[in-house]
């Protein structure tokens, strides 16, 4: 039992021993019931609310003067007490008063050494920044050019065409075959094609078709 403790350090005391049981609470004129598990409050129950309701209103109450009456219970009654009391369950926890840490030797409470307070950049280096970021220029689209009407065809000259007459017309290239003609040894071209026959029989090993005498 706990006598005479403000409501907020009862609370406390229960969380910090992971209290598991029913707590009932009377703070002055009211009286409330708590159910912990593991110092965690699972059911509350009041006059005139239940549930989160009644947890909200004991948290303006933590500065009061209250006395409690603890007992324990059992994983199984803790389980029959939740299952058969559902409407007064706790859904949302009730933020749990902070801890005081510890004195420190020297009496006095130790406090968490500040950080630094960030310093802003100095203007001229934002502007520096400013100065280095390359600018990104979007250029338009451009407009599809209209489209050509292609070329006609060249016609190709005649006298282009013929490989053998570059130069002149059709009577100067007779003429140069005529003269080529006249300029000719027949009987020596005619004895060269026959001894280029020979050699290429000789070489197919065609040797006794030849008749000399015809040759």
């Amino acid at each position: 039992m706990k006598k005479g403790l403000e409501l907020g350090t009862i609370l406390e005391d229960l969380k910090k021993e992971h209290f598991s049981g029913t707590c009932s609470l009377v703070c002055g004129n009211e009286s409330f019931g708590l159910v912990y598990q593991d110092g965690l409050i699972m059911l509350a129950s009041g006059e005139s609310a239940c549930g989160d309701a009644a947890m909200e209103f004991i948290e303006t109450q933590r500065d009061l003067i209250a006395d409690a009456l603890l007992s324990t219970l059992t994983p199984a009654q803790l389980k029959l007490t939740l299952e058969f009391n559902a409407e007064c369950r706790v859904q949302r926890r009730s933020p749990s008063a902070k801890i005081t840490p510890p004195p420190s030797p020297g009496g006095q409470v130790s406090h968490r050494a500040r950080e630094p307070p960030l310093t802003p950049p100095k203007p001229e280096n934002i502007q520096d920044n400013v100065k280095k970021t390359p600018e990104i220029r979007v250029s338009p689209p451009e407009t599809p050019a209209a489209p050509t009407p292609p070329a006609p065809a060249k016609k190709h000259d005649a006298r282009s065409l013929d490989i053998f007459a570059p130069d002149g017309d059709e009577s100067t290239m007779v003429d140069r075959d005529l003269q080529a003609l006249d300029a000719m040894d027949l009987d020596t071209m005619s004895q060269k094609i026959r001894m280029n026959c020979k050699q290429m029989i000789e070489k197919l090993h065609l040797e006794h078709l030849i008749d000399d005498q015809g040759s």
